[in-house]
């Protein structure tokens, strides 16, 4: 069953936490990916990756604000809000006038 691999090594474990920090370094690889090959399907596969875990994440711990003084609760959920607006944005289609950057545009020979 699924509950035995995640409670053999309980909470807060070491592996809890490779896992944690191994997911953060392949999306924060892909984002300097995304920032080497600028296309706007990179941006949106990167935003919509920062959305979902950003999402969770902040809802995550929205719900677990209680044991914290208010000043650390306040600046936990402004940066991981700030995390989520900053993936929100990757989604929006940056602005192209003439629709080249659509899928299935063709670019004019300059």
């Amino acid at each position: 069953m699924l509950g035995s691999w995640v409670s053999v090594d309980g909470p807060f474990n070491e592996h809890l936490i490779r896992d944690v920090g191994a997911m953060y370094l392949a999306l924060g690889a892909a984002s300097i990916g995304g920032l080497v090959w600028r296309h706007p399907i990179v941006s949106r596969v990167l935003g919509l990756a920062w959305t979902v875990f950003g999402t969770l994440h902040f809802a995550y711990h929205a719900l677990h604000l209680a044991h914290m003084p208010l000043e650390s609760a306040i600046g936990e959920m402004v940066a991981l809000g700030i995390s989520l607006l900053l993936g929100v944005v990757l989604l929006i289609p940056a602005r192209d006038p003439e629709g080249l950057s659509e899928p299935g545009s063709v670019r004019s020979a300059q």
